[in-house]
């Protein structure tokens, strides 16, 4: 009787066991929403938050951009991948208008996610230096 019981009990453990054993902390792979690129005026040029005209643009292509980025389901490392394209992107589309710009203009942009933690930030997941270009003459 006292060996049925002990044996049951020690099962009991062991099926315990195994279920916090095999239980997955957390899923790097997992999809979910809320991803957006911000501005850093912190890591910016004070070229960059000087000049209005370039900040309106680059704020402007953000909030196009963030629209979809938003709402659209994907892994962390996929959201990674659609930051570098995006930055990419910025800059491209932020030079193409020729808006006037002193040398060693840049302003940094980052990749985040809508979950804050306690103290209200957003943690940073990657970022990226934005070079802005001279208007050509």
């Amino acid at each position: 009787m006292k060996k049925e019981l002990l044996n049951k009990v020690l099962l009991s453990l062991f099926v315990i066991m195994a279920a916090f054993s095999f239980t997955s902390c957390g899923d790097d792979d997992e999809t979910q929403n809320g991803w957006y690129v911000a501005v850093d005026t912190d890591q910016s040029s004070a070229k960059f938050n000087s000049n209005l005209y370039i900040q309106s643009a680059v704020n402007n292509q953000l909030q196009s951009m963030n629209n979809e980025f938003m709402k659209t389901m994907m892994s962390e490392g996929d959201a990674k991948k659609h930051f570098n394209a995006m930055c990419t992107e910025l800059e491209n589309k932020v030079n193409a208008l020729e808006l006037s710009v002193l040398d060693d203009t840049y302003c940094t942009v980052y990749l985040t996610h809508a979950i804050a933690d306690p103290n209200g930030k957003s943690p940073v997941i990657a970022s990226k230096k934005i070079t802005f270009a001279s208007k050509s003459e």
